[in-house]
């Protein structure tokens, strides 16, 4: 055999070998497995005009990170009001799954996210970016209660109106406006404030100003209907004018001022009659600085002309002098004209303990008689009837001078004059008296009961009058109780509950005629 034939059998003899080999241990081909990944093959954010698209994609991959081919992925916008071009696509042979996304007219972050089954959610965010950031109305005029509604507004560089704009608001002043949500500015208070709302680090602001209202309730010491009287608001060379208007037990006049008062300003409120004619109450007035003007004025007002409703002289009508028996008194039971106190027994001094002490020799008789005087007076100047003013008690009651009450003791050394003294004090006082009628004739007595009272009075707090006002804060030798008496106290105690009751300043119960003024050139 020649040497090429031998190694061609050689050769032979290998790739007989060699495919023997191939048989028992085949190649298998590089086939994917399932799918066990899905992560972002293209940028996950992404900023662009109102409506620019921009492409999303997909990779799905197998455990051994080989592409997956025909899986299907779902695409949806979870925010923003944007687009995708399909609902759904389907990888391809790289694994790779597209959609096109269309931005929104969306202020705020928007997103879509690609799923599959059982596989990662993958998100997209996309972001508008806002060129120009205002805010409607620029300014504001408005009453503390009032509410307005702000539309702020952004857009992007082509213009377009971007939706979800929710800005970060703020006020120069908190205690004058403030926002709300929903983007709504309410008044609070009076003054001037800026009202900032920021958004992407660009701010727009509101100037607002809170204009003044002022509110006057009014009052009448008779209980009657104040509805129609004439409110007039001065400061400076401004005026406004308003009738009152019933809202019982009161009547109101609201006056929302077109410009704001100054601080310093002098302000002046009054209430009077449109005209003489119609006139039931002395004209009043209330004065202040406008830095101190309330939002509610109160004002009690005096009526011209009072009928007494209970008692000893029901029925009779008086005329009014607010100068003289008007002008309230103090604690002192001294007339002011500029530094009123209202006159009142409270409800809890009453009825007010009354302790007679025997002093000086008297007797039970003569405290019987100055008690008999005391239920006189009471039945005659006390709508509530007998035992609701006065109750006598033992005066050792009376013993520890921190118990409320009315001492009355004897002096007879006061007798010359048919005399007495009194301590007053609207919770009780104390009284002297000179008079010791177990002993004395009877007339001396009559006349001395009559003193006996108007010290009673005094007690109470009522003064002497500086004028023409009779009976018993007037001369001593005119002691019988007169309805203008009882009127006065009425009236008194009636200022005192609306005092007490609404909170009606004690000035505010002031006239004009009282001050020496006359109001609207009459």
């Amino acid at each position: 055999m020649s040497r090429n034939s031998k190694l061609q059998y050689l050769w032979a003899a290998v790739m007989v070998a060699l495919l023997g080999a191939c048989k028992d241990s085949p190649i298998e081909p590089d086939v994917p497995g399932a799918a066990t990944a899905m992560v972002a093959a293209s940028g996950v954010t992404f900023e662009g005009v109102a409506h620019s698209s921009h492409t999303l994609q997909v990779r799905v991959t197998d455990a051994k990170g080989r592409s997956v081919q025909g899986v299907v992925v779902n695409w949806k916008v979870a925010s923003g009001g944007g687009s995708v071009s399909s609902a759904t696509s389907t990888t391809d042979a790289a694994g790779i799954a597209s959609a096109n996304w269309t931005l929104g007219a969306f202020a705020d972050e928007q997103k879509v996210t690609a799923e599959s089954n059982r596989l990662s959610t993958i998100s997209f965010t996309g972001t508008v970016p806002v060129a120009t950031f205002t805010i409607s109305p620029v300014e504001v005029k408005l009453w503390p209660g009032d509410k307005t509604q702000l539309s702020p507004q952004a857009k992007d560089a082509t213009g377009t109106i971007l939706e979800g704009v929710k800005p970060t608001w703020s006020t120069s002043q908190p205690a004058v406006v403030t926002v709300v949500e929903d983007k709504v500015l309410v008044a609070l208070a009076p003054g001037v404030a800026t009202v900032r709302a920021s958004f992407r680090s660009i701010e727009a602001s509101v100037n607002a100003t809170i204009l003044p209202i002022v509110r006057v309730k009014a009052w009448s010491l008779d209980e009657t209907d104040v509805s129609g009287q004439r409110v007039t608001v001065e400061w400076g060379t401004k005026a406004a004018q308003a009738a009152l208007v019933a809202a019982s037990p009161w009547g109101e006049a609201v006056f929302r001022l077109e410009a704001p008062i100054p601080e310093s300003a002098s302000v002046r409120i009054s209430v009077d009659a449109e005209n003489t004619s119609s006139r039931r109450y002395h004209p009043a007035v209330v004065e202040m600085a406008g830095g101190e003007l309330p939002a509610e004025v109160k004002v009690g007002l005096m009526p011209l002309r009072f009928t007494i409703p209970f008692g000893c002289f029901a029925g009779q009508t008086v005329d009014v002098s607010a100068k003289e028996a008007l002008t309230p008194v103090d604690e002192y039971g001294a007339f002011y004209y500029t530094k009123p106190v209202i006159y009142g027994l409270s409800p809890e001094v009453l009825p007010m303990k009354v302790g007679i002490n025997l002093t000086d020799g008297a007797t039970a008789e003569d405290a019987d008689s100055v008690w008999a005087a005391l239920q006189g007076l009471e039945k005659c100047i006390w709508p509530g009837g007998a035992g609701t003013l006065y109750q006598r008690v033992d005066p050792a009651e009376l013993a520890d001078p921190n118990v409320k009450g009315l001492r009355i003791k004897f002096d007879f050394s006061l007798y010359a004059s048919f005399g007495g003294t009194a301590k007053p004090d609207v919770s009780g006082g104390e009284i002297t008296f000179g008079v010791a009628p177990s002993t004395r004739p009877l007339e001396l007595w009559y006349l001395a009961r009559g003193h006996f009272q108007h010290e009673a009075i005094h007690a109470l707090g009522f003064n002497h009058s500086t004028g023409n006002y009779p009976s018993l804060m007037g001369s001593v030798e005119v002691t019988g109780l007169t309805a203008y008496d009882v009127a006065y106290m009425r009236l008194m105690q009636l200022a005192y509950e609306l005092k007490k009751t609404h909170g009606i300043p004690p000035e505010n119960f002031f006239t004009a005629a009282a001050r020496g003024e006359e109001l609207f050139g009459r």
